[in-house]
């Protein structure tokens, strides 16, 4: 099993080299942004595809101006004729740039957790997916303030 670290912009080219090669690689992402679903480490199976294969709450790996990029789906949109995907962190209350397909990787098809390969490539995962990066960002948001007024409590 190949397995690569999404680190930077050269791994990301590497990777989009080894994903139209082979169709498919193993990868482990760097980040928390797709906290609770991926964590820092996690090894996931990502698959070469266009973007009419792509769903709504599918997550997609996709080149940045300066990085390499693990989001979730939240729309497919037309700009003048051309299609692009709407993503964000499911974490983050921001939405990412338009992706154009020339950005797009792949999608992730399959994650490791302890052991198990979990299947995110269905209907099920991805409306959860989506219900957990509408909800993360404000429990997120939540805990910080909630730790932030922990910390000031104590010190006075």
């Amino acid at each position: 099993m190949a397995e690569y670290t999404i680190d930077n912009f050269v791994n990301g080219w590497l990777l989009k080299e080894a994903v139209c090669k082979n169709r498919s690689v193993w990868v482990k992402v760097n980040g928390r942004s797709m906290f609770p679903f991926f964590d820092n480490g996690t090894l996931v199976q990502v698959i070469l595809c266009s973007l009419e294969d792509v769903h709504r709450g599918d997550i997609v790996i996709f080149e940045d101006v300066t990085d390499i990029v693990c989001h979730r789906v939240l729309k497919r949109i037309k700009l003048k004729g051309e299609l692009f995907l709407k993503t964000k962190g499911d974490t983050s209350f921001y939405f990412d740039s338009p992706v154009k397909q020339e950005k797009v990787i792949g999608k992730i098809l399959i994650f490791k957790r302890m052991g198990f390969n979990i299947n995110i490539n269905n209907p099920g995962a991805r409306s959860i997916g989506l219900f957990l990066s509408y909800l993360l960002p404000f429990v997120a948001r939540s805990v910080y303030y909630l730790k932030k007024i922990c910390i000031l409590s104590e010190s006075a």
